[in-house]
């Protein structure tokens, strides 16, 4: 039996009855993992749980999962059917990319977003640059779902299989036919009209940021438009087309890479930071934690691995002896100093 140990050698995992979520990163490189059961009550499993467990050819979801964290069953290569239980809002950046041998999913009537290379996308190699992947549609990929949803439209927009499962004939449809996804990653400019519907899944740039609406009223930070920003304050709210959105998470590899960045706050908002989030920021040396909604499973791993050695992390008082034993977990070293 797996406990949950990252790079573990165990084949079968049965879950603890109670848990509530899966840490990110939990189950990371873990290549001899062939089958998992999620017990029912879990409602979250964090970006990058199951990164890369290349044996892994099954896995049992509960009826109270809510959300698939990013990069979620990344690199699985042995996963070949993937039913996605009703309740799950929506499918993150690269929750199912590079699982090379994923011949058909079935996608239920709650699913709002699917996100870039969320689905049907193989990969030859492992990480090609700090924040890219080279990528390659996996031969009769099928998407199983119903009709003028989400999932017909990723179909029809990425050219795959789409098989209705409202239909009594239960056609199978096949289009590449192009056409706006309700799922778009399609850039809105932030001056688009007051009455332009905001698709949740979209991306929008606001003050050279770049955001992705995850639901009616909040966003997630994706990256900054320049990777050449030196100070980043990040909003607790934006706006777009008048109406205000709260900024809850930070993108995986959101900052990845940004060679120039020498300092960051933040916002008290903020309840996720993904995984290498601040990876290779080199120049990094101050960094201003606001909130206090951290936890160790929202941390994504290596979010502020190769950061500034001198860095020093500003935090909640009340949080700073919880929020140095987090930090040391993703990345921060011992010449690195928790205020």
């Amino acid at each position: 039996m797996c406990l949950g140990l990252f790079n573990c050698h165990c084949s079968t995992c049965y879950c603890n009855i109670g848990l509530k979520t899966i840490e990110s990163s939990l189950f990371y490189g873990c290549s001899s993992l062939e089958s998992v059961t999620i017990p029912k009550g879990v409602t979250n499993i964090y970006s990058e749980a199951f990164f890369d467990c290349s044996s892994l050819k099954s896995i049992s979801f509960p009826s109270s999962l809510e959300n698939l964290g990013w990069w979620t069953f990344c690199g699985c290569i042995s996963l070949r059917i993937v039913t996605i239980p009703k309740g799950v809002t929506g499918l993150a950046d690269g929750v199912f990319f590079g699982c090379n041998n994923l011949k058909g999913i079935t996608i239920p009537k709650s699913i709002k977003y699917i996100d870039s290379c969320g689905l049907g996308y193989g990969t030859n190699t492992k990480e090609d640059s700090v924040d890219g992947y080279r990528s390659w549609k996996i031969p009769g990929f099928t998407i199983k779902g119903y009709t003028d949803t989400v999932a017909e439209r990723y179909a029809q927009d990425h050219g795959f299989k789409f098989i209705p499962l409202d239909s009594t004939t239960a056609r199978e449809k096949t289009t590449t036919t192009a056409r706006k996804p309700a799922t778009t990653t399609t850039e809105k400019p932030a001056t688009q009209s007051a009455d332009t519907t905001v698709l949740v899944g979209s991306i929008q740039t606001v003050n050279g940021s770049k955001y992705r609406v995850t639901s009616d009223n909040t966003v997630t930070y994706g990256m900054p438009v320049s990777k050449a920003v030196q100070v980043v304050s990040i909003p607790s709210t934006i706006t777009i087309n008048g109406k205000a959105y709260t900024v809850t998470a930070i993108m995986p590899r959101a900052f990845a890479g940004c060679k120039k960045l020498k300092a960051v706050l933040i916002p008290a908002t903020i309840k996720i930071i993904g995984t290498k989030a601040f990876f290779k920021c080199k120049k990094l040396k101050r960094i201003y934690i606001r909130t206090a909604l951290l936890t160790k499973p929202t941390v994504g791993k290596a979010a502020f691995k190769k950061v500034n050695k001198k860095a020093k992390f500003y935090v909640p008082k009340a949080r700073k002896k919880a929020y140095k034993k987090i930090l040391k977990k993703r990345g921060m070293t011992g010449s690195m100093k928790v205020k």
